[in-house]
């Protein structure tokens, strides 16, 4: 098309719907611009926004009860602590027969029984632990040493009994306990 073509065309045109034709185009323009760059824009603000409230109120939420949670979790891991290294979690290793030749003879004072003897055998490795063998051997009453076992896995856990035989005194009418008690710790430096 040349220019006096669309000079001509101009011409034939009355200017109202020249004026119709423009306002329509910009109306078109402007309904195209809200539909399609505005209403998407908005809608993706509108959906950021709600999103961010809940994540701003879940957060409020989480910093009210951090203190409440950290404080039940350390509760929790001291339990499972206690729970696995027993009394004693904090006895060095080179203090461990001590400790246990002592926690012996104190349950053994309580329940009446007779500690005959106690030999520490050669620790060895356990998967991750380190397992500390013991042969103990005690005279009582059947009911004593009864309570003395029910104490000893008590308070010197994570003891495990491996092995045990009760045989009659001869002496009395007592009975004699052989047994053989693990112990079970995290290998020095290993961070109990």
């Amino acid at each position: 098309m040349t220019n006096e073509a669309l000079d001509r065309i101009l011409r034939d045109v009355e200017p109202r719907t020249l004026a119709l034709a423009g306002g329509a185009m910009l109306v078109i323009g402007v309904l195209a611009t809200l539909l399609y760059v505005i209403k998407p824009a908005w809608q993706e603000y509108s959906k950021l926004k709600t999103q961010h409230e809940q994540t701003r109120a879940s957060l409020g939420q989480l910093g009210a009860d951090a203190p409440s949670s950290i404080a039940k979790l350390e509760g929790q891991v001291e339990a499972l602590r206690d729970s696995l290294y027993g009394d004693a979690a904090g006895v060095p290793r080179r203090q461990i027969e001590s400790f246990v030749v002592d926690s012996l003879d104190r349950i053994s004072s309580r329940h009446g029984v007779s500690l005959l003897g106690i030999t520490p055998d050669e620790p060895t490795s356990v998967w991750m632990f380190e397992e500390l063998p013991y042969t103990v051997q005690a005279e009582g009453s059947y009911f004593s040493i009864h309570r003395w076992l029910y104490d000893v896995e008590e308070e010197l856990r994570p003891m495990v009994v491996k092995q045990f035989q009760l045989t009659p005194s001869r002496s009395s009418e007592a009975v004699v306990l052989d047994l053989r008690v693990v112990a079970y710790r995290a290998p020095e430096g290993a961070g109990a």
